[in-house]
């Protein structure tokens, strides 16, 4: 999963958030052992006094018996810390403050390759900074009905369906997207996310624009005062796992933003990265308004879905107020 620098910081942060908390921790009971538990303290100062001769004594050869003889002091010191902690009524490992993962100790990494904690804490700070934490928990396989269809509007429901299902499973083998069209509020958003959440829930990068807002943003970057905005803006749209264009069609488009938009198919293409795309439009319109090089990708790179049938939205909120 590639991360933002704004992502990988708040990652960073909350590891060494994590870390200065234990160390605060530490301290704080070694204080409390120290005023509480006599003798511990120099019993502590002894072990630290025969680890520095132990060590030495590697380095200056000393004989066998030096060091067994270090050996079975340092043995008896750490014994006797742990007496004094046991009958001053502290478990033996009171001082040894665990690490929230202790696979990782709490770096995010093993052998510089990334501990499951940190996979777990780049799919939620994918969720939080997507802005589709709260679409997806109304738009998830979980909340799939099928009894807004009926005759072929449910064959072509099931048929998407399964062409999600489909992309979500062969996700590392087949590269193709969705193209999803149809008329106003039949699910094409809902199987999006649906989609989404699953791969999201798989670790993958996952990225949401409705058509409007992607296009705004493009102009509103490229004359933004950094001229690395609309830059790192499109690395983000031409690298994340899954780019989710909901609603195309509804832009105000401009050569610009249609040339960009283009850039980004097409880059998506070559490097075989998936893309949803939703749209109210039948094909024939979607074949007129953009040119020929965005269709023709948009088709070649998708797995095409019709779906038709009754505004469920609108039929959801009918239910919800009569209910």
């Amino acid at each position: 999963m590639q991360l933002t620098n704004e992502e990988y910081n708040r990652i960073k942060n909350i590891y060494d958030e994590r870390r200065r908390a234990r160390d605060i921790e530490m301290t704080r009971r070694k204080a409390l052992v120290f005023e509480k538990v006599p003798g511990y303290k120099d019993a502590c100062s002894e072990m630290i006094n025969l680890s520095m001769k132990a060590a030495m004594s590697l380095i200056d050869g000393e004989d066998a018996n030096v060091k067994e003889e270090l050996h079975k002091k340092i043995v008896y010191y750490s014994g006797e810390k742990e007496r004094l902690l046991k009958e001053a009524g502290y478990p033996a490992d009171y001082l040894d403050v665990p690490y929230e993962c202790p696979l990782c100790r709490d770096t995010g990494y093993i052998n510089n390759e990334k501990c499951q904690c940190f996979v777990k804490l780049e799919v939620q700070t994918h969720y939080d900074t997507s802005h589709m934490k709260e679409w997806l928990e109304d738009n998830n396989f979980d909340e799939l009905r099928e009894d807004f269809y009926e005759g072929q509007e449910l064959e072509n429901f099931r048929s998407a369906v399964k062409e999600c299902r489909s992309l979500i499973e062969d996700f590392e083998t087949d590269r193709r997207g969705l193209l999803l069209y149809g008329n106003v509020g039949t699910g094409k958003s809902f199987l999006s996310g649906c989609v989404a959440k699953e791969l999201l829930d798989r670790g993958k990068t996952v990225v949401y624009y409705g058509a409007a807002e992607l296009f705004s943003l493009i102009s509103e970057k490229a004359f933004a005062e950094s001229k690395d905005e609309l830059r790192l803006f499109m690395e983000m749209l031409y690298d994340c796992d899954l780019l989710i264009v909901d609603d195309l069609g509804t832009e105000k488009g401009t050569d610009f933003t249609f040339t960009r938009f283009f850039m980004i198919c097409n880059r998506r293409m070559i490097k075989k990265m998936p893309m949803i795309i939703s749209s109210n439009l039948d094909l024939n319109e979607l074949d007129k308004l953009y040119t020929d090089r965005i269709f023709s990708r948009m088709i070649s790179t998708s797995r095409v879905c019709r779906l038709t049938g009754p505004d469920i939205r609108m039929r959801k909120r009918i239910e919800e107020h009569c209910s």
